[in-house]
Formats: C-alpha cells, sequence, structure tokens
C-alpha cells in the first residue's frame, strides 16, 4: 500500500511478485520518467480501503507505507477496520509491514493510539525504530497473522510446569 517510489522492488525483485496500489494514477510514469527505467511488478492506481476491501486474493506480506506528505498517514490508513483488512487480506504466517512515524516510547497520545490500534489488531508484532529517540521517527511494525495469537498463556511463579514439559520435550527429542 503506498507505492512510493517503487523503491521495494527497485533494485531486485528476485522471484518475488509485487503488487503496488497507489491513489495516484500518475506516480508510475512519473518514477519511470525521472527515477527508475521499469517498475518490477504490477500498479494499481487505486483507494488502499478500496482495494483490500474488494480484492480476492491473500498475500504473503502487505507493506502499508502510505503517506499524504513526508510525516501524515491518513487518518482513514490508522483506524482498526482498516488495518483488520490488511489481516483479512494475508495468507495465514503472512507479515504485515506498517511504516510509521512516531514516538517509539510512545510519549503522546499519537504514538499511543496509533501503536494501541494495530495491536488490537494484530497480536503478534515487533516494532524497530529507525532512531531509539524520545522525538518522532520511523517506527517499523512487524505483525504476523499466526493463529497462535489467540494463546493467552502467560508464566506465573507457581503454574510453569507445561513450559518445563516443552522444554523438556525439545532437548530430548
Amino acid at each position: 500500500m503506498g507505492a512510493g517510489g517503487f523503491t521495494l522492488s527497485a533494485a531486485y525483485a528476485k522471484e518475488n511478485n509485487f503488487t503496488y496500489v497507489d491513489i495516484d494514477p500518475q506516480i508510475k510514469k512519473i518514477v519511470e520518467k525521472d527515477f527508475i527505467s521499469k517498475v518490477n511488478g504490477t500498479f494499481i492506481s487505486a483507494d488502499a480501503r478500496s482495494f483490500l476491501r474488494e480484492n480476492k486474493k491473500l498475500y504473503d506480506v502487505i507493506v502499508s507505507d502510505v503517506y499524504s506528505n513526508a510525516i501524515t498517514v491518513p487518518a482513514e490508513l490508522l483506524t482498526a477496520e482498516h488495518i483488520a483488512n490488511i489481516k483479512r487480506n494475508l495468507k495465514i504466517h503472512g507479515l504485515a509491514v506498517f511504516n510509521i512515524i512516531a514516538n517509539p516510547y510512545l510519549e503522546d497520545r499519537y504514538s499511543k493510539h496509533v501503536d494501541s490500534t494495530i495491536r488490537s489488531v494484530f497480536k503478534n508484532c515487533f516494532t524497530v525504530p529507525l532512531n531509539y529517540t524520545n522525538e518522532f521517527t520511523n517506527v517499523e511494525y512487524i505483525c504476523k497473522n499466526d493463529p497462535n495469537e489467540r494463546d493467552k498463556t502467560i508464566y506465573t511463579d507457581d503454574k510453569n510446569s507445561t513450559s518445563l514439559e516443552f522444554f523438556s520435550a525439545s532437548k530430548h527429542p
């Protein structure tokens, strides 16, 4: 979601098949004219929400890198409903990658709300900030569409026999 400069596949597409979705129908022509000679992949000019609602194909990875300017993600692309549509379009064990400009320490309401929204849909996520700073920076959310997200087992001081059995069994086949 969000073609940007089609840089994801610009250097080397390997055997991957890329589908770029961007609301700007002119972006491909501009990029191929001024930056790269050929886009490696299919370009679809569409609104991200509409595309995901109507799409029937499941993807291994969906990258959401959508900005209306240098630092602003359109509000409609930060809702739980939109993020759930991304998840619905992923294969089991597929990955969703969100590029968000936020405070990695979640010390402001916006950053905390975005984090809470993503994690309300995807239970298995980790984040990688561009900079560990108390300022706004790129924060990558890598989230997995995994059936184990329903497992809410926690470890406690007095109820860890299951984990001990697992580790014992995994060491001795």
